[in-house]
């Protein structure tokens, strides 16, 4: 009797054991590509080293798979993991086999997805770089209206990008890559060596993606998607740039500790763009004007490359504190700095703070542009 018993025990365990091994192994050793733009790692683990970074569409040998979280894969000779919801299962022509409604665009920096086709509609939600949307309707100078997870709203067609029929795109970065910022002025290089040609000197707070990481000499990173070299003592995460905290303050108190003609950098929340800029006035809110003409292009591109009085999201550093704060992009009235690349002032609200005009519509404006800066964080 022990025995008939002891024998079924081992046949249903062994038995569990070749299913659990048939669910584990289904997908091993076959061809898969990747949905979007995506990091392959060392190990199974966001906090392991990237050791490259793959496009949209590329073709990967699955040895491991697991649906609802990591696989081990394959492809150019480099074995690392993929985080499993990166991944398509190719068809026999190796193509990928995706649905008729499948993802079309993905979103190019963080973004608002909206109720309406308006920068006064409410916000539905803050959408990270790279994410993945079906596109229903689509005008490339206005707006794009998407559902995502089963809620239809519309976002700014300047930031999507196609991903084209072979699924490719150079833009969006991995949804899971890790974002750094610079510490201070830095050179920006063609080579990991101080003899390599400068492609431009970075300003400190500039976001770049960090594509390769040495922490005791140079990483290899990619800034406005031109990749190059930063010695990596120059860089940290952009998680501790903030200090964890974003504040809510009130203009009345902010006036106390923002003094005027002292340099301050600002960070644009929608684009990750960074710029210093400086206060010549604290009155109904700061006029303030870019510090140097490369600020002022860096502020500019914020906008798209255009002039703009819609009011922008923003962080803004004083004394090593990160308060939300929103701007305006129309050169207006006077400034005090020459030759640096525009003639006027813009203006910086923080919360409670009010137009010169008495603007009740514009100042609602950018107070709502200060809650999603504080929202943000």
């Amino acid at each position: 009797m022990v025995y008939r018993v002891l024998r079924k025990i081992v046949s249903f365990v062994v038995a569990c054991c070749l299913m659990a091994s048939s669910i584990r192994t289904a997908y091993a050793a076959d061809t898969f590509l990747t949905g979007a733009r995506v990091n392959l790692r060392a190990e199974a683990s966001l906090e392991s080293g990237v050791i490259k970074t793959l496009n949209a569409g590329v073709s990967v040998e699955v040895l491991e798979y697991d649906p609802a979280n990591w696989s081990k894969v394959s492809t150019g000779g480099v074995t690392g993991y993929i985080k499993s919801e990166y991944l398509v299962k190719a068809g026999q022509n190796g193509q990928e086999t995706r649905p008729a409604d499948s993802v079309k665009y993905i979103t190019t920096s963080r973004v608002n997805f909206r109720t309406g086709p308006s920068l006064d509609a409410a916000v539905i939600k803050s959408l990270n770089t790279g994410t993945a949307i079906q596109v229903s309707e689509y005008d490339p100078v206005g707006w794009a209206k998407a559902d995502i997870e089963g809620v239809t709203g519309y976002i700014k067609s300047e930031y999507l990008v196609e991903t084209g029929q072979n699924g490719q795109d150079n833009t969006a970065e991995p949804e899971d890559s890790v974002h750094y910022r610079t510490t201070d002025r830095v050179n920006f290089r063609t080579e990991p060596s101080l003899d390599a040609a400068v492609i431009k000197l970075l300003n400190a707070g500039t976001a770049v993606q960090v594509l390769e990481y040495d922490p005791e000499n140079w990483s290899k990173v990619s800034v406005n998607g031109n990749a190059g070299y930063i010695k990596s003592e120059y860089l940290m995460n952009a998680d501790s740039y903030a200090g964890g905290t974003v504040e809510l303050l009130e203009w009345s108190y902010v006036k106390t500790i923002f003094k005027t003609y002292v340099p301050t950098q600002v960070l644009d929340v929608r684009t990750g763009l960074t710029y210093f800029v400086q206060s010549f006035s604290n009155g109904n809110h700061a006029d303030v004007e870019p510090l140097t003409k490369e600020d002022t292009e860096i502020l500019k591109r914020t906008y798209g490359g255009k002039w703009s009085w819609d009011p922008r999201p923003v962080w803004v550093t004083i004394n090593g504190r990160t308060i939300a704060a929103s701007i305006n992009g129309m050169p207006h009235g006077g400034g005090t700095i020459a030759g640096n690349g525009m003639n006027g002032q813009v203006c910086l609200h923080f919360l409670g703070s009010t137009t010169h005009n008495g603007n009740k519509s514009f100042e609602k404006r950018h107070q709502d542009g200060v809650i999603e800066a504080w929202n943000a964080g």
